[in-house]
């Protein structure tokens, strides 16, 4: 901001130079040779600077009409004194309207580079939108395809190789479906058309089934989880489709990043703020500190990688971010190396949609 100030400055003053010395100038040559049209190409000038402000506009305006008006009064005779007073108003009235015509000119242009580079920003993440999201479908497709033929083709399949084909087209079939909602929902939200239907629900409740949902995932790495709550019951409004999203999402995550015959924890707690706090907490590998900022983002990985060869399309925590920011809440990770990660986010008591 200071260089933009002094670059300001420095081009006002070399304005202000430029119309004092064609004001000379103008004065010297009088009505033989008049320069004063000239006035207008400084003014014109710095009205298209980038630090231009309106105020230095009508400043300069002023100086170049004195300038004029002082070179004609002096080189020319007037029977009425009114005569190059209205001379100078008028001319002062064309400056301003230069002025602030080329200055309006440059902001819009500003603006209009702005948006250009907002649309950039939006096309090359649209781009690594379906890239990764071909990537992602392209190999478990591409999987279903093979096996599946396989199935078909080979007349020495047992009953046995049959189910376990069957088996594996199964997952392969899950993960591709699972990245296929988690598109929708991001193509949902990012639309703007996300409704979301708040009803009062028991909260405590409403977690103990998300884990228990969760805990048949977790059986396959011999995982517990419990639930941590400082009372039965807590009254609470929210989406419980789009929560059950969320919920879905942390567990998940920290079942993926957790070793065999760990432990995770889903602590909720009530602030005096009247915001309650949920925290998913697992003793797994943890994230890197630089890692964590961008961690909401869409198609964010981190270098740890899940314990169990499990996959990850980096979109559950940013469409987590964006349910969670719908119902007026807060989402963050405290994370430590080989220590494990906590997962929290906050929704209001009363939430009400405005």
């Amino acid at each position: 901001m200071f260089n933009r100030f002094e670059t300001s400055y420095l081009g006002f003053l070399l304005t202000l130079v430029a119309i004092l010395v064609i004001g000379v100038i103008d004065f010297k040559t009088g009505v033989e040779l008049s320069f004063s049209f000239f006035y207008i190409i400084p003014i014109a000038l710095f009205s298209k600077h980038r630090a231009t402000n309106k105020v230095s506009i009508i400043s300069l305006a002023l100086v170049a009409a004195c300038c004029w008006f002082i070179s004609e009064y002096a080189n020319r005779d007037f029977s009425m004194f009114c005569f190059p007073v209205w001379n100078a108003l008028v001319r002062l009235f064309i400056f301003l309207l230069i002025g602030f015509s080329l200055f309006n000119l440059r902001i819009k242009e500003m603006k209009l580079n702005g948006i250009n580079n907002d649309l950039q920003l939006l096309n090359n993440e649209k781009n690594k939108m379906i890239g990764v999201a071909a990537h992602d479908l392209n190999n478990p497709i591409s999987a279903i395809n093979s096996f599946s033929h396989l199935l078909i083709h080979d007349s020495e399949n047992t009953k046995k190789d049959l189910i376990e084909g069957l088996e594996i087209i199964e997952t392969l079939s899950s993960n591709t479906l699972g990245v296929l909602k988690n598109l929708l929902s991001v193509s949902t939200i990012e639309s703007g058309k996300v409704v979301l239907n708040i009803e009062q629900h028991n909260y405590v409740e409403f977690v103990r089934q998300q884990m228990l949902f969760n805990q048949i995932l977790a059986n396959n790495k011999k995982i517990t989880i419990s639930l941590d709550a400082p009372m039965e019951t807590i009254s609470l409004g929210f989406d419980a489709n789009y929560l059950s999203q969320v919920m879905g999402n942390l567990i998940s995550n920290a079942i993926k990043y957790s070793v065999q015959n760990s432990h995770i924890t889903i602590r909720i707690l009530k602030s005096d703020s009247n915001f309650v706090r949920t925290e998913i907490i697992d003793n797994g590998k943890g994230i890197q500190e630089k890692e964590l900022e961008k961690l909401f983002n869409y198609f964010q990985k981190t270098t740890t990688q899940p314990t169990d060869g499990e996959s990850s399309t980096g979109l559950g925590l940013a469409i987590s971010k964006k349910i969670i920011t719908l119902h007026q809440g807060e989402i963050g990770v405290k994370s430590t190396i080989d220590k494990g990660s906590v997962f929290y986010f906050t929704l209001p008591m009363g939430f009400v949609m405005s």
